[in-house]
């Protein structure tokens, strides 16, 4: 089997129309009549970005950090996500344990949505807020500064 081609675009109308048409017209145009192909869709969904993730570990897992004396940003990120409930039970050595889910997979939309929970979180324990993403503070906080 050979490789195979993704192609990116948008649906208009009922049909897709490929970011690069050529290379899609190449595709097809290359292969002999009755050649037998696979063609699937999958919608795609945006994941958080680089400087989505930025934000969640400077501005805010770093203050969770500092306001519960932890030294470690990873044990911080745990914790948090155990107390706004992004967890699952895993079975370890015959006893149910939480562990906290994966988040470096997740849908941008799914991640803001943690970053709200987090965001009331510290607001109710800590009686603080995080910085809007797109404050001064956070790019600051985000800079190292």
């Amino acid at each position: 089997m050979s490789a195979a081609n993704t192609f990116l675009g948008t649906v208009r109308d009922g049909r897709f129309i490929p970011d690069d048409k050529a290379a899609l017209t190449r595709l097809f145009a290359t292969k002999k009549d009755g050649t037998r192909m696979v063609l699937s869709a999958k919608r795609l969904v945006p994941k958080r970005s680089d400087g989505m993730n930025r934000y969640w570990w400077s501005c805010v897992v770093e203050p969770f950090r500092e306001e519960m004396g932890l030294d470690d940003k990873e044990e911080a990120h745990r914790e948090i996500l155990l107390a706004i409930g992004h967890w699952e039970f895993r079975e370890v050595f015959g006893e149910r344990k939480k562990f906290p889910k994966a988040t470096h997979n997740l849908r941008e939309d799914a991640f803001l949505e943690l970053i709200d929970k987090a965001g009331r979180l510290f607001s109710e324990y800590f009686g603080g807020r995080i910085p809007s993403k797109d404050s001064e503070h956070a790019q600051a906080m985000m800079a190292g500064a």
